[in-house]
């Protein structure tokens, strides 16, 4: 069962994947609460996150890189204040807090 939350995975940069979540059930990242996790190597180890860490949100949206993009400042604000996720030393995702 999903607790529809709004959730992104936006790469920042080129490899560099967020995963952005509403913490609230029936949230959107506008209305916050909202959190940034990363960065990522990928968009699959942002999902491996989503679903050991978090309930499921109930879908999500994607955004790649793109040269030239503009994020809006609260989501820039957002990922520049990302929990970054702890990897052993082999920079495997399982396991890993922070």
């Amino acid at each position: 069962m999903s607790v529809r939350r709004e959730c992104r995975f936006v790469e920042f940069q080129p490899s560099a994947w967020y995963l952005v979540l509403a913490m609230r059930e029936g949230g959107t990242i506008s209305e916050g609460p909202a959190r940034a996790f990363g960065p990522f190597p990928s968009q699959a180890e942002a999902e491996r996150y989503l679903d050991g860490e978090f309930s499921n949100p109930g879908g999500f949206s994607v955004f790649a890189w793109q040269q030239n993009i503009a994020f809006s400042p609260a989501l820039f604000e957002l990922i520049s204040k990302a929990t970054r996720p702890w990897f052993p030393d082999d920079n495997s995702p399982i396991g890993f807090r922070f």
